[in-house]
């Protein structure tokens, strides 16, 4: 553990205030390296012809010449690879992760975050991290990133989206539901369940835009990268009351 930093844990506790909730992949981490690894992990363990195909119809969704809807990057791989890895699929995971501990694989934070937590610690806001990646790789991810010592609680191996509206509960404790925001660019995971409790929900669209949005995804605060929402953070920020009956209006 990195001195002077909150642990990774697998729980967490009540914030005691008003509190954002951050997603990792594609929400703090930008950089489609560590999904590469994940897609030459798996194929590396497959028959050379269904790697061929694996690889060719990733590469196409990535590229977005696929009609496949999916949510996020991970989700598509796994689509492809899991018919013929099974669990198998899940050392791949974790193979792409260990590459972490010693190559950063080029990922990146995105533009004002680091600004921003900064901001929002000093408005007395918690900041929390959660994220379905395990621990394997994450401290030097973060440090990477310049933000390991900029979150309160980072829970890894969150088990989203099922175990999301729990995460959520306990942060609030005994605050109310629309004290906190909930940041991802995965709807299913990340903001419904926020939506569902009450809480404000931020969805970063990225490349993807809202065309494969459901409907009601179109009602919440959304931007296609994290810059485009830092005004309605800093809102958030300087005064969650004043913020909340405006929770449910897209940009």
């Amino acid at each position: 553990m990195i001195p002077d930093t909150p642990p990774l844990s697998t729980s967490l506790h009540p914030a005691a205030g008003p509190v954002v909730v951050f997603d990792f992949d594609g929400t703090v981490c930008l950089g489609d390296g560590p999904v590469l690894a994940y897609a030459e992990a798996a194929c590396a363990r497959m028959p050379a012809a269904d790697a061929r195909s694996v690889r060719s119809r990733f590469e196409d969704w990535m590229a977005g010449r696929s009609s496949e809807h999916h949510a996020d990057a991970y989700v598509a791989l796994a689509a492809l690879a899991r018919p013929i890895l099974g669990d198998e699929l899940s050392e791949a995971y974790l193979d792409s992760r260990r590459r972490l501990v010693h190559d950063d694989l080029g990922v990146r934070p995105p533009e004002g975050l680091t600004a921003l937590l900064d901001e929002l610690a000093e408005a007395g806001v918690r900041r929390a991290l959660l994220t379905n990646s395990p621990a394997v790789g994450m401290d030097e991810t973060l440090v990477h990133l310049g933000v390991r010592g900029r979150f309160d609680q980072i829970v890894v191996g969150a088990k989203k989206p099922s175990r999301m509206p729990e995460h959520l509960r306990v942060l609030l404790g005994d605050e109310p539901a629309h004290h906190l925001v909930s940041i991802g660019d995965n709807w299913r995971n990340d903001v419904a369940p926020a939506v569902e409790l009450g809480a404000v929900g931020m969805l970063i669209t990225g490349a993807w835009g809202d065309s494969t949005l459901p409907p009601q995804a179109l009602a919440v605060q959304r931007g296609h990268h994290l810059s485009e929402l830092l005004p309605a953070l800093r809102r958030f920020a300087a005064d969650a009351e004043a913020f909340a009956p405006s929770r449910d209006l897209a940009r």
